[in-house]
């Protein structure tokens, strides 16, 4: 049987994705394509979506087979997904997995975020949006159950927030990857006089209150802070953080922009308050350092800890007067780096791209035997 798979999305799918919601779609469906996958999309706003389901439909119709489907869904609920947000396609999406189950083509689906539980996450947001939102949520939920062979997750720690049971046997994690960078591109342990520090993402409390890294990036000689986040993003949060000191500075790099500024590091810092959010969210940034060879420095009783532990990959901070330790001790020791580096080269196959969609097919290949 030829490696023919159907890849889903209700969204358009885009190389220059500027949040881990958009960057994961498109990493994943290259790495299908490199594994040697025929790989037949239905992926965009509704109308693209509708003709390229329905092309699908007529190959299964003339004999076509697929080994399974893996769907990426949106932070949005599926109904909302269009430009508008307006429900006007509410059988697209759902109509088009019956179709594929009708036909016993399993179907794989990553369930993105619970967000939408966690109240102080979207207070902002106006109570009848909120209500509408959560009914869209609830409804793909319900779909899900009925369509979905097997639920894919960030980390085995978000099944317990899942608003609903789901079987254990078909529920797994499957956290983000990376795409390793050449180790000649690789810098050297001291290239500069400074302890460069890297950090990619929000900057919004209270899920990214980044307050603790930069008072403490301030009050330490010989360190460097670079932020890189969205401009309208450090537009609204900028007055949260100032006055910001020489010692940090602000970019909007995004895509193959922030190759560069990898390089430049010595280690990436993820530093934040605490959130119950953060006890199971795995950032796509996280394994992006990884595949740059970057130890990463991260606070405690969150997933990234979890996993920067169990790899060795970096360290983990239970307090501020820790991290303060770690960076003096840092500047002061820079050939330090080098033993975490190493253990990078180590681990850091098992968590690219390519592993993570063998991991897929792994497991929707079970679920079709």
């Amino acid at each position: 049987m030829e490696r023919n798979i159907i890849f889903h999305h209700p969204l358009p799918i885009s190389p220059n994705g500027t949040s881990g919601s958009r960057v994961r779609p498109y990493n994943m469906l290259q790495a299908f394509q490199r594994e040697g996958y025929n790989v037949d999309v239905v992926a965009g706003y509704a109308s693209e979506r509708r003709r390229a389901a329905k092309r699908v439909a007529d190959l299964l119709a003339r004999g076509k087979r697929y080994n399974f489907c893996y769907s990426e869904a949106s932070t949005m609920p599926t109904l909302l997904t269009e430009r508008h947000h307006i429900p006007l396609h509410p059988r697209l999406d759902f109509g088009f997995f019956a179709t594929l189950a009708r036909y016993r083509i399993p179907i794989g689906l990553f369930y993105r975020d619970v967000y939408w539980r966690f109240n102080h996450l979207h207070s902002h947001t106006a109570p009848w949006k909120r209500l509408i939102s959560k009914l869209a949520y609830q409804y793909d939920w319900k779909k899900y159950g009925q369509l979905v062979d097997h639920l894919f997750v960030p980390s085995q720690r978000m099944i317990r927030e899942l608003p609903g049971v789901w079987p254990p046997h078909s529920v797994s994690a499957l956290p983000p990857g990376c795409d390793i960078q050449p180790s000649t591109d690789w810098h050297s342990d001291a290239k500069s006089d400074y302890l460069n520090l890297f950090y990619v993402g929000g900057v919004l409390p209270p899920l990214y209150d980044l307050t603790p890294m930069f008072r403490i990036c301030e009050s330490v000689n010989g360190i460097r802070l670079t932020v890189c986040c969205r401009a309208n993003e450090w537009r609204a949060a900028k007055a949260l953080y100032e006055p910001i000191s020489e010692q940090i500075k602000i970019i909007h790099a995004q895509g193959s922009e922030l190759s560069l500024y990898y390089q430049q590091a010595d280690a990436f810092a993820m530093f934040r308050s605490a959130d119950p959010y953060l006890d199971w969210a795995a950032p796509v940034k996280l394994f992006e350092a990884f595949g740059h060879g970057l130890p990463v420095i991260t606070n405690s009783n969150t997933e990234a800890a979890r996993i920067v532990k169990q790899e060795d990959a970096g360290w983990v901070l239970s307090s501020e007067d820790e991290f303060r330790s770690l960076l003096e001790y840092l500047a002061k020791h820079r050939n330090v780096l080098h033993s975490k580096r190493l253990q990078l080269i180590e681990i850091r196959d098992r968590h690219t791209w390519g592993a993570r969609v063998r991991q897929v097919a792994s497991t929707l290949t079970r679920v079709s035997n």
